[in-house]
This record gives structure tokens, sequence and C-alpha cells, in this order.
């Protein structure tokens, strides 16, 4: 596997991929520990996937400018996620940018209405945060519920132009 940490508006993020992206690490103004995570992956871009990775840096980079960028489910590796989770993922994704879904909303979609907490604990377990968009899931009675880092969830949120009331 290989890894690549990156610059974004919003502090260093990085990624780590084989053939697809494997997972993406959030962007943080406090970068060690990104650095660590990755030493013992090779932090060269080389290889066949790198105008892959190239593009998917890009549109991240993008996205934390405040561009509504569009990714594609194309560049994730999903095998590492249960069969639920690659479900739970797949309806997050669609998600529209600068609007929000409930839990219960993506339970229903996947035709398990009483499934919130299991959406939930499957959206915290996300590998691929911004490009599956797990910020614009909220609880039903409209606050933010869980996220790697609440105020990131907000600040997301609100680059989107979502309006909270």
């Amino acid at each position: 596997m290989n890894g690549i940490t990156f610059d974004t508006s919003f502090g260093r993020a990085a990624l780590v991929y084989r053939v697809r992206i494997r997972r993406i690490f959030l962007p943080t103004a406090d970068s060690s520990g990104l650095e660590a995570e990755l030493a013992l992956l090779s932090p060269s871009l080389v290889g066949p996937h790198r105008s892959l990775i190239t593009d998917v840096v890009g549109r991240l980079q993008a996205y934390l400018t405040g561009e509504p960028v569009r990714f594609s489910l194309e560049c994730l590796d999903l095998a590492s996620c249960s069969p639920f989770q690659q479900e739970v993922l797949r309806v997050t994704f669609a998600i529209p940018y600068g609007e929000v879904r409930t839990y219960r909303w993506v339970a229903a979609e996947l035709g398990k209405p009483g499934g919130a907490r299991a959406v939930g604990n499957a959206l915290a377990r996300n590998p691929f945060p911004l490009v599956v968009p797990c910020h614009r899931c909220i609880r039903s009675d409209g606050s933010l519920g869980g996220f790697q880092r609440p105020h990131l969830k907000e600040k997301l949120l609100s680059m989107e132009g979502y309006s909270f009331h």
C-alpha cells in the first residue's frame, strides 16, 4: 500500500491507496499523527494509479475551499467494508451538496426503518470521509450527531451553505 499527505485549506490530510483508495484521513492542523500512521507506508505517488490519486487529491483540495465538487465511488476500495456498511456508504454518497439527511432516513432508504443506530455506527467507521459525505447525516432531532471531529462537521456543513436553525 501507498500513502500520501497533502495540504488543504483545513490543514494537512492524507489518503492510503493500493489500486483504489483504501482510507482518507480528515485534515488536521497537527499532522504529526498523520505522518506517524503513514510512516510504515511508501509515501510516494508512483505507479499506474498516479492520475487517479492526483485527481482525487485535487478534488478534495477544491472541495475544502468551498467548491461543490463531484466525486465518484469508483475510486474507492469498498471491499474492506462489510456489505451493510457498503450499502450505507452508497446511500450516504448520494446526499446532495449542502443538504442533510437523518440517520433514520438512510436506514429507511435501506429498508431497515429501525436501523438508525446501525447506520450511525457504520458511518462512524467510514474510511472515506468527504468523498462519502457522512458529515451530511444528522440526528432526527436536528443535532449534528457523531463525527470524528464535531467542530469540523459543523464547519463543513456551513461551508456547503447548510443553514442551522
